[in-house]
Order: C-alpha cells, then sequence, then structure tokens
C-alpha cells in the first residue's frame, strides 16, 4: 500500500514536472514570438523611414530620418565654420525642447538656442517623387525675388515660434540649410547681395548653410543681415 502510494507520488511529481517544462516551454516560445514581432516592427519603422530618404531624390544631401541627429550635426557645422571669424566654438550641443531645436555652450560661456529648418521647394520634391514633367520647371523657378520672399517667410514663422523663449538663452540663432540645386553660393550670394531682413525679429543671427555640392572654394555659410 505504502509503495503504491510513493509510486503514485513519484507519477505525480513526474507529471508536475513535465506541465511546468511545456509551461516553461510555451512561454518562451511565446517571448521569443513577442521579440520577433517587435524587431519587425523596428524593422518595418527604419526600413520606412530609410525609404523616405532614398524615395527624396531632389535636395536630399541633409535629408536623414533621424531629425534630432542632423540638427546637431549641423550645428556643430555652424559653430565650426565660424569659429575663424568669431573665436568662438561650440563646447556641447544638444537637442532642447523643440523650440528651439537645439541649445548650445559656446567657449565664451553664452548659450546659445539655435532654431534649424530648411530652405527647400516642397512642389519640386513631390513632383520628384512621382515623376512628374513639372519638376524640371520647379527645378529651375527659384530666383531673386521668390527666394528673399521665402527666406522673409521662413524667418517669420519662427519668430512667432521662438517669441516666448527669448529670454532662456543669452542669443537666439536662426539656421537655414539648403542644398538646392540652383541655390549654389554664387546664385546665392547675388539674390541676397544687398538683402536684409527689416522686420521684427527675436533672433540676433540668420544664417544660410548650403550643401558641400553648392560650395565655391569651401564657401557654404552666408549671413543674413539684419536692420
Amino acid at each position: 500500500m505504502v509503495k503504491k502510494r510513493k509510486v503514485k507520488n513519484v507519477k505525480k511529481r513526474r507529471d508536475e514536472k513535465k506541465r511546468i517544462r511545456r509551461k516553461i516551454a510555451r512561454l518562451r516560445t511565446q517571448r521569443e514570438e513577442n521579440l520577433k514581432l517587435k524587431l519587425n516592427e523596428i524593422m518595418d519603422s527604419e526600413l520606412e523611414l530609410y525609404n523616405k530618404k532614398i524615395i527624396r531624390h531632389h535636395a536630399a544631401f541633409f535629408n536623414w530620418h533621424r531629425k534630432d541627429i542632423k540638427e546637431l550635426h549641423l550645428v556643430y557645422k555652424l559653430f565650426g565654420l565660424l569659429e575663424a571669424q568669431t573665436g568662438r566654438h561650440c563646447l556641447i550641443a544638444n537637442s532642447a525642447e523643440d523650440p528651439p531645436d537645439v541649445k548650445a555652450k559656446l567657449s565664451t560661456g553664452n548659450s546659445v538656442g539655435v532654431e534649424v529648418t530648411e530652405l527647400v521647394n516642397e512642389k519640386a520634391i513631390k513632383h520628384r517623387i512621382k515623376n512628374d514633367d513639372r519638376y524640371v520647371t520647379e527645378l529651375l523657378s527659384w530666383n531673386e525675388e521668390n527666394t528673399q520672399d521665402k527666406i522673409r517667410e521662413i524667418v517669420q514663422d519662427k519668430t512667432e515660434k521662438c517669441a516666448n523663449i527669448v529670454d532662456k538663452y543669452d542669443e537666439l540663432s536662426l539656421l537655414i540649410f539648403t542644398d538646392e540645386p540652383k541655390l549654389d553660393y554664387p546664385t546665392l550670394t547675388t539674390y541676397l547681395e544687398s538683402f536684409c531682413i527689416d522686420q521684427p525679429t527675436c533672433f540676433s543671427s540668420i544664417f544660410i548653410l548650403l550643401s558641400p555640392n553648392s560650395r565655391v572654394k569651401g564657401k557654404r555659410l552666408i549671413e543674413i543681415q539684419i536692420k
């Protein structure tokens, strides 16, 4: 009787161990499936963002799916180009509360908020993606008047956006980047030769940064005069 009870208990423990093993196996399988799904979601998301980068074939030098990294790179590039001129260099830059996009600490101790934006023909982007014949027309549509108008529009928009953060920084700067094929350094300097911002703005400095594709003899930074 005792022996039968022991055999029964042994069998019961063996069955319990098997049940636990099966449960662990199911949990492990479910965890692996969940991990695969998560990885697939991440990969799909990254692939979608990457495809967006690849699809845009117009003015795409600065195009990257990580907006924060792109903005930091552009701000470091800005202060790197300005260092020889101003004697100030950027100690550190971090993404900010938007606005502004980036907060920078300079070697002089000044804190600078930098708002970063792009000068680009949105219609040209759409036409290029769709292989629309109107792309060439848009590509060549820049002239002195509409370039100046677009810059004024950008300054006004960003001034309204940043109006409430003036007291948080020693300086506010606006950095406009562009890879528009027609707006190379000689063309843009000609368009902006007598141009200045005469409207109220919270920015103490405004710059246009061109892609290496548009530079001439290493020059790719233009400062917009503020009246």
